[in-house]
């Protein structure tokens, strides 16, 4: 194959940015998570993430057309809806 006709990224060549993982980020703040991404953390259904955007059950932020979600602050606002004084025996 010639050079001329090798595909190459004019605009960027060097490693990829953005970690495969959430895990991979090395930073003190938490990466904001994406729908499917906190849907797949609950254990739920993308229409049950969007059912909750709907009613105000929890935070999130609107960045241009991207919705993205803090799992702390998530977290927390889920915590109201916990049932406490319930014994398990």
């Amino acid at each position: 194959m010639s050079k001329s006709s090798e595909k190459t990224n004019i605009y960027y060549s060097g490693p990829r940015l953005r970690p495969s993982k959430i895990e991979d980020i090395d930073s003190p703040y938490p990466s904001p998570l994406t729908k499917e991404e906190l849907a797949r953390h609950f254990k739920v259904g993308l229409r049950t993430v969007d059912n909750w955007i709907a009613s105000g059950r929890f935070p999130y932020m609107k960045i241009g057309r991207l919705v993205r979600f803090s799992l702390p602050d998530v977290t927390r606002a889920l915590e109201r809806y916990t049932i406490k004084g319930v014994a398990l025996s």
